[in-house]
């Protein structure tokens, strides 16, 4: 009988393997991030020109292995083969991206009737009045989507000697891709939540504040259960587990399910538009328990500053305290979705919101540089002060990279719409139809914290088969190729079929 990974080779080395690394630049995991939006684009010129040039209509399994093939494998290929060509690989796909635009666009000239006097030419004036007023933000979907896709790579790429170190999760201090994961998820959940969106009814009076946070309590229950289930299943199976990333038994969904408990409490308390001041006020006064009242100290090496374990509170130290930064991020992130979903209709509206978001986006950027400097250098393990910049610094560039594509998407379709063909040709609809947004992205969101279970059982299953430290660098990368395969199918199929599972 073949053994198994955990057997062929021992938890030691195993955890050294994920022990003691320093990270690499923001400027590095920035440029990485980019290429999600240049995917986008990507996905959409290919479509673009292959509907309105060669006349095709894809056929659903052609459109998903199209969508796969550009959406989610060059992710994969980033933060493994070509990982270190970050810049060039970005440069590669927004260059092909826009060839295929310009094929399209002299495709579209070449075959246009001889304009009237009003069609003459295309205004800034007149894209800028564009109708925009989609039941769903797409560019908020993509950012959520993307940060779960992302997580649900590493996690299983990381095991592999194909996946950078630099990128893995740090130990104390530094940025790495995978340090991310948590931050941006917790942002994500607080963009699209009822206070976020404005659907949140101010609770008043006494009674009827205990019962808004009973209700938080109760549907945080299946996540703790989600948590129980990881520690159990960890323990159990002796799988190999970094300590220092969140302690002996706290993991991911504890800190999910506390943060979800106890932003019920503060936006109970306080108005949800007053998020933003609140998560300032908690922020700094985190902060300043961590440098000046030793609560960093305490969270590095525990009491007495001998790493101990023991007791409930030292084992499990570095998940209790960081949940503090996590409901900063997002009290934060609740305050930023407040703002992208103001009313907009035109498209106008959302140009001025691009820009909005690239100058909030570069004085983060300037505050993280301070903080980082005259503070403490970012600390995943505590979620300081400069973690949650970074973490808001790097969602809000995401969000405008995205939001940017949205606004390029919505002029090229109406273009498609309004370009006048020879009437001579057998025109058809689909040779001027909009192009629709990816279907892949949709199924993701569809079951989004499902996937990332799917991933994690998945994960654990390669995990506990083989040993995955021992495999060359293509192998791993094939494997971690067809491990997103699959989870990119069940997600398609679940949304085919309205399948929402949820428990949580």
């Amino acid at each position: 009988m073949m053994a198994s990974g955990q057997e062929t080779s021992s938890v030691p080395t195993r955890e050294t393997f994920y022990s003691n690394l320093n990270g690499t630049s923001t400027l590095e995991i920035s440029l990485m991030a980019s290429g999600a939006p240049a995917c986008m684009v990507l996905r959409f010129s290919i479509v673009a020109v292959l509907v309105c040039t060669v006349g095709i209509v894809l056929k659903p399994w052609q459109r998903f292995l199209l969508e796969f093939c550009t959406l989610v494998l060059p992710c994969v290929i980033g933060v493994t083969l070509l990982s270190d060509f970050a810049l060039p690989f970005l440069v590669i796909g927004i260059v092909t991206s826009l060839t295929l635009l310009w094929v399209l666009f002299k495709h579209i000239t070449s075959n246009k009737t001889q304009p009237s006097a009003d069609q003459k030419q295309l205004t800034l004036s007149a894209l800028c009045d564009i109708t925009h007023s989609p039941q769903k933000l797409q560019f908020v979907t993509a950012y959520r989507v993307y940060a779960m896709i992302t997580t649900v790579i590493c996690i299983l790429a990381v095991d592999f000697v194909v996946f950078p170190r630099r990128l893995a999760k740090t130990e104390t201090y530094g940025t790495g891709l995978m340090d991310l994961g948590v931050g941006c998820f917790t942002l994500a959940n607080a963009l699209v939540s009822p206070e976020a969106r404005g659907t949140f009814r101010q609770v008043k009076g006494l009674n009827s504040g205990l019962q808004a946070i009973g209700k938080a309590a109760i549907s945080a229950v299946p996540i703790m259960v989600l948590g129980f289930i990881r520690l159990a299943s960890v323990k159990a199976t002796d799988y190999q587990e970094h300590v220092s990333e969140y302690g002996v038994h706290w993991n991911f969904f504890f800190t999910l399910a506390a943060v979800s408990i106890f932003s019920s409490i503060c936006l109970t308390l306080v108005s949800p538009h007053m998020s933003g001041i609140l998560s300032m006020v908690l922020a700094a006064s985190y902060q300043n328990q961590l440098t000046n009242q030793g609560l960093a100290e305490f969270v590095l090496h525990g009491d007495g500053g001998i790493d101990s374990r023991e007791g409930l509170l030292n084992a499990n130290r570095e998940g209790l305290v960081s949940c503090i930064g996590y409901l900063v991020i997002y009290l934060a992130g609740v305050q930023l979705g407040r703002f992208l979903f103001l009313p907009r209709t035109l498209l106008r509206e959302y140009f001025v919101m691009f820009l909005q978001l690239c100058i909030a986006d570069v004085l983060l950027w300037a505050m993280l540089y301070v903080s980082v400097m005259s503070v403490e250098p970012v600390c995943r393990r505590s979620a300081n002060l400069s973690y949650i910049i970074w973490i808001i610094a790097y969602s809000i560039h995401l969000l405008a990279c995205f939001l940017l594509v949205e606004i390029l998407s919505t002029v090229a379709n109406h273009g498609l719409r309004e370009t006048p063909k020879k009437t001579e040709q057998n025109d058809s609809p689909k040779d001027t139809q909009p192009i629709p947004d990816p279907y892949l992205i949709s199924a993701f969101d569809y079951n989004l914290l499902l996937m990332f279970l799917l991933g994690n059982l998945l994960t654990g299953v390669v995990n506990m088969s083989i040993n995955t430290i021992e495999y060359p660098p293509f192998t791993g990368f094939v494997t971690v190729t067809g491990y997103m395969f699959i989870i990119c199918v069940v997600a398609q199929m679940l949304h085919k079929y309205e399948k929402r599972i949820k428990f949580w």
